[in-house]
């Protein structure tokens, strides 16, 4: 079986139970629980939400807003307010070179307990 990563939430593992165990799932971003670049935004994320860790789209989201209050911020530094159009032009400026990570794909295979781990070639 094969899916994106709404496969590597908590919720898929405990309703498939022991059939979700070799499940393969792809990514274009790795999962908050694999450290590297993201760690420090794990550590953050777990005081605020209350222990709860982050599932696996956190990532991703966390980064559009970011991108988002950016190209909101600059749009009002040009403009004096924001404007659909100038937050568009700010958000097309921005994408390219405000992304953080490398592009590609990540693959994982969940064991047993459900956990995702990652494939390496």
């Amino acid at each position: 079986f094969v899916g994106g990563p709404e496969l590597a939430a908590a919720d898929f593992a405990a309703v498939a139970g022991a059939a979700a165990e070799g499940v393969l799932l792809v990514t274009p971003w790795p999962l908050p629980g694999d450290g590297g670049e993201w760690a420090p935004f794990t550590g953050a994320y777990l005081p605020i939400s209350g222990g709860t860790p982050p599932g696996p789209r956190a990532q991703p989201a966390y980064q559009a807003a970011r991108l988002l209050l950016r190209a909101l911020e600059m749009d009002i530094a040009t403009h004096g307010r924001p404007s659909r159009a100038g937050v568009a032009a700010a958000l097309a400026a921005l994408t390219a070179e405000g992304a953080e990570g490398e592009p590609g794909l990540t693959w994982y295979r969940l064991g047993a307990d459900g956990t995702a781990r990652p494939i390496t070639p």
